[in-house]
């Protein structure tokens, strides 16, 4: 998930193109699947005005995976065909994902490993990111260190525990729900279950 915010240069770089030149870096995508958040309903009723403001008309949606149909002349990362994913769509001025076909810059998609089936790619698409970024960008992560994971078979939580890394720490899952401990094992927690005293006792270095 490195890079998964874009190539904050390049997105710069496109955004004050006009729009020649934008379409110049656009990949043209027919959509296999979208992801569906409460965040689009924000999006429709503008109520993040403050900070992403909506322009309509608009079209809400934020997870995309798609096929290639064509691609721009300045596009070099993909050709038609390529099966391609992204999350960065529906919001500042950037039109979402509830279409058949989509214009999405190029500095937006990322290649679907062969492995990963288009369902799962959409349905890991936004919580992976997030998880990754939490645990990498924001939090450090670093080899050694031990996780708690605040419902650990949510969205973002099995994420989390399912996060594929050459670090090596410690996964500690926190469950209310008993029925769901194993679930939160199987995900990859080396600890759950109820929560019966405060995080600041345990040995944690990240929660």
């Amino acid at each position: 998930a490195e890079g998964a915010e874009g190539d904050p240069s390049a997105a710069e770089e496109s955004a004050g193109a006009g729009p020649d030149d934008a379409r110049e870096v656009c990949v043209e995508l027919e959509i296999l699947f979208c992801g569906v958040c409460h965040s689009d309903l924000h999006q429709a009723r503008d109520e993040w005005h403050d900070f992403f403001a909506t322009v309509y008309p608009c079209v809400p949606g934020h997870e995309i995976v798609g096929r290639v149909a064509r691609a721009g002349k300045g596009v070099k990362k993909f050709k038609p065909g390529d099966r391609v994913w992204g999350t960065n769509q529906g919001l500042l001025g950037r039109q979402g994902t509830f279409a058949e076909f989509a214009a999405v810059e190029e500095c937006w998609l990322y290649p679907t490993p062969a492995g990963v089936s288009d369902e799962a790619g959409d349905a890991c698409s936004l919580v992976g990111v997030t998880a990754h970024l939490g645990l990498f960008r924001d939090a450090h992560l670093k080899a050694g260190e031990s996780v708690f994971v605040h419902g650990g078979t949510g969205g973002v939580g099995a994420m989390v525990t399912w996060q594929p890394t050459p670090t090596s720490w410690s996964l500690r899952g926190g469950i209310a729900e008993s029925p769901r401990n194993d679930l939160a094992a199987i995900f990859g927690a080396d600890v759950s279950g109820p929560i019966t005293r405060s995080t600041s006792e345990m040995a944690l270095d990240i929660v």
